[in-house]
């Protein structure tokens, strides 16, 4: 039954012009305190935000570990997060997490594993595998233990690969090797990617650092665009507008992690036909 109910609702959302829901959480940081979902976070936190219901919280809560260390300006610059115990990121500042002296420091090129429980920090991929071992990695997405796709502030040199910062790469530690996953060219101008993450192996998500145009689409540094690497279309996955910030908002960094399409019981799916039945009358008077 419901999944019958799913299938007419897909095809009646599509003939309405409206788009069908499927429940998603995306980890997101930004630049700057921003309010979302009734939910404030600062600059060096993650906001944990359900694109269904509208909800956010804090991912990190009272933990808040760049809040922590050494320097000021510690931000979060790319974000993968594992589960709820582990998060895989790359920061805008060399960092550490404590003061002990054999605490090792963390560079801004490097990307690590931290583990909430154990409180502890290990290096997944590190600087030096770059050409010039001063690049900053702006956005990732952890594949598994041997493979990252990265994106860089400013051109770079990896895997004997050069590409530019609105360029991603698919590295492979292992062999040393990386090939280009996404192409700069199909902005209509230069643009940096600061924030990237997987659908599956054909759709992405992004944002970039400044508003930009891909495909037919013109979006700001606040939005995050859904992106089909076969079509070529982009559409707007999450808009800026949602977003309250005392200053302009920029999306840092993000991580997609895919829900179930949401199938309303029987009774919610008849009252949301009954609503829809002035729609469809005043289309076919039209």
């Amino acid at each position: 039954m419901k999944k019958a109910v799913s299938i007419l609702l897909a095809g009646i959302l599509t003939a309405s012009g409206i788009s069908s829901a499927s429940a998603a959480v995306v980890y997101l940081s930004s630049t700057r305190q921003i309010d979302l979902g009734g939910v404030t976070s600062e600059m060096y936190q993650v906001l944990k935000y359900d694109t269904f219901s509208g909800e956010a919280s804090l991912f990190f809560d009272e933990f808040d570990p760049l809040n922590v260390l050494t320097g000021r300006d510690k931000q979060i610059d790319a974000l993968h997060v594992l589960d709820e115990d582990n998060i895989i990121l790359s920061t805008t500042r060399d960092v550490r997490f404590s003061e002990e002296e054999d605490e090792p420091w963390f560079k801004d090129g490097d990307v690590f594993r931290y583990t909430f429980s154990t409180g502890t920090a290990v290096l997944l991929f590190s600087q030096e595998h770059f050409t010039d071992a001063r690049e900053d990695i702006n956005a990732l997405q952890y594949i598994d233990e041997d493979t990252l796709l990265l994106s860089v502030r400013g051109n770079a040199e990896l895997g004997g690969l050069s590409f530019r910062d609105g360029d991603v790469v698919r590295y492979t530690l292992s062999t040393d090797t990386a090939e280009l996953f996404f192409n700069e060219d199909s902005f209509l101008g230069n643009e940096d990617i600061d924030a990237f993450s997987m659908i599956d192996e054909q759709n992405i998500l992004l944002s970039t650092q400044a508003s930009a145009t891909l495909g037919d689409l013109v979006f700001r540094d606040g939005d995050i665009i859904q992106y089909n690497l076969i079509t070529g279309q982009a559409s707007l996955f999450l808009s800026e507008d949602l977003i309250s910030s005392p200053v302009d908002v920029d999306i840092d960094a993000f991580h997609f992690v895919a829900g179930t399409p949401v199938i309303p019981e029987p009774a919610t799916f008849l009252l949301f036909l009954f609503g829809l039945f002035p729609l469809f009358r005043c289309r076919c008077r039209g």
